[in-house]
């Protein structure tokens, strides 16, 4: 699939199309999360994170040519490594407290849900 079929695809809500993104640009963005993070396991967090939030907002992105599909998605999983040390660095105790959150029981989207900058109450 060419970079323009797997965005009309997506944009369509195309499973085939969804796995082509998905297959098509995995690697490359694994490869760019671990140029930040320096951990392979976070890393691919990291990248299936993106990867939800890219489908989820796949309206919110315009083609403009071939490259541009494969720069956004770069630049989003960039900035999405950026932002766990940005969390990392600022809130240290969140390193000892964001894997909790994994256990059975618990949702991960909660820590999504709550806007920046401010902390849950309880």
């Amino acid at each position: 699939m060419t970079e323009e079929e797997i965005y009309a695809g997506c944009r369509r809500g195309d499973n085939a199309a969804r796995r082509a993104l998905y297959d098509s640009y995995s690697r490359q963005m694994l490869a760019v999360g671990m140029r930040y993070v320096a951990d392979r396991a976070t890393a691919e967090d990291i990248l299936h994170d993106v990867f939800v939030n890219v489908l989820c907002n796949f309206d919110k992105f315009t083609f403009r040519g071939n490259g541009s599909l494969k720069a956004w998605m770069n630049r989003v999983m960039a900035n999405a490594s950026l932002d766990y040390l940005r969390i990392r660095l600022l809130h240290p105790v969140a390193q000892t407290v964001l894997p909790l959150l994994s256990l059975p029981g618990n949702s991960f989207r909660k820590v999504q849900e709550v806007p920046r900058g401010r902390c849950p109450t309880g």
